[in-house]
């Protein structure tokens, strides 16, 4: 309980990620997964605002997926929740060797530095209208 209390209260976000995030065209369905345990992870997205950014039913949380192994089988679950092909899916990541991955696995991906690279890649991608 008291573990649960300091991460809801201590959990942030980098400088700028939603609006990054929100500089994409609506054509692009944003897909969120999350590590916390549902119940956890509702009072942070509040605090955060990440509703604004993210539909609840599009938010993905690990602990309810009962995958064998969260590396690989997240990349290919997303892709089936998301009802779309592995080539128009990306993942951005900030743990490198998870997003060196996707990639292997046939998922594009982004390794996730700041709001500024994260753009920057958006921009070279052609994602941004």
């Amino acid at each position: 309980e008291d573990l649960e209390t300091k991460i809801t209260h201590r959990a942030a976000l980098q400088p700028l990620i939603l609006e990054t995030v929100d500089t994409l065209p609506s054509s692009y369905q944003r897909w969120l997964i999350s590590d916390y345990p549902a119940e956890w992870f509702r009072p942070i997205a509040e605090r955060l605002d990440l509703f604004s950014c993210f539909q609840e039913e599009r938010i993905v949380f690990t602990s309810s997926c009962r995958l064998t192994r969260l590396v690989p089988d997240i990349f290919y679950h997303i892709v089936h929740r998301s009802n779309q092909s592995i080539k128009d899916c990306m993942i951005i990541d900030s743990v490198t060797p998870r997003a060196i991955q996707a990639v292997r696995h046939g998922l594009s991906s982004t390794i996730f530095v700041d709001a500024k690279r994260l753009k920057r890649d958006f921009s070279l991608r052609k994602m941004l209208a």
